[in-house]
């Protein structure tokens, strides 16, 4: 059985989200991208991170997680992002904490189907 990459994985997924996000952004108005400034942000932020990343800030498991979302990584990250208060992507250590508390909340299984097996 092949092992899956799911750095890799994770990171082709980011980079096509990004580009078909940005390429629906080009299409709107000035005025509708000035308005979605918050969200071009946030996908800009988190997908450098995700995708400049060499796996060394974040756990193989939680590549699993995200490797979960594939597809709406960014879009799902965005959603908890908004409705999480104290929540920052200023650095690379906010965006960490962000990923783990992202998947700490929606990917619990697989974190904790490997804490059982340890």
């Amino acid at each position: 059985m092949k092992k899956i990459n799911y750095v890799n994985s994770v990171q082709k997924s980011v980079n096509r989200e990004f580009n078909d996000f940005k390429e629906s952004e080009l299409k709107k108005t000035k005025n509708e991208i000035f308005n979605d400034y918050y969200q071009i942000y946030f996908y800009e932020e988190m997908s450098n991170f995700l995708i400049n990343n060499d796996d060394s800030l974040l756990d193989t498991l939680h590549w699993e997680c995200l490797n979960q979302d594939k597809g709406n990584i960014l879009n799902f990250m965005y959603q908890y992002y908004l409705k999480n208060e104290y929540a920052s992507i200023n650095n690379y250590e906010d965006l960490t904490d962000l990923v783990v508390e992202y998947n700490n909340k929606f990917h619990h299984n697989i974190l904790n189907k490997e804490a059982i097996a340890e």
